[in-house]
């Protein structure tokens, strides 16, 4: 969506004056269409120009918080699946591998699993001396 000349607060200020003076002459004055101030109309109602604010503030609040809510989400199906899986006992690599392909990180994967992250780098020295 492109942005536009005014932004939301400037829109609304401009809704209030067309509700005290004909829209067309406020229009005029602020170089916009009678349809734009209608379309404006539609889009923002009754709104204020602090309620434009808050609701601003209110969808970026919400944003957050569904992300952490998706996250906490994805690491909960993670830990239920490599339970299942893997038996975290059994192969903990395998775990943090499989954690990983779901997409978090080496380090959340290592915490949520309670795995080392020293033991996911770690080569055995044996296997190098036979080569």
């Amino acid at each position: 969506m492109r942005k536009g000349r005014f932004s939301e607060e400037q829109m609304v200020k401009i809704l209030r004056e067309a509700d005290k003076a004909p829209v067309a002459d406020v229009a005029k004055r602020h170089g916009i269409s009678d349809q734009t101030t209608y379309g404006w109309r539609k889009q923002y109602g009754r709104l204020e120009p602090t309620d434009v604010k808050r609701l601003r503030q209110l969808e970026h609040e919400n944003g957050r918080l569904k992300k952490l809510v998706a996250k906490r989400d994805l690491e909960i199906e993670v830990m239920k699946e490599t339970t299942r899986k893997t038996g975290r006992r059994a192969d903990p690599a395998a775990a943090v591998a499989y954690a990983r392909t779901r997409g978090l990180s080496l380090r959340r994967a290592c915490e949520l699993l309670q795995v080392a992250r020293s033991t996911q780098q770690y080569t055995s020295v044996r296997v190098h001396d036979r080569l």
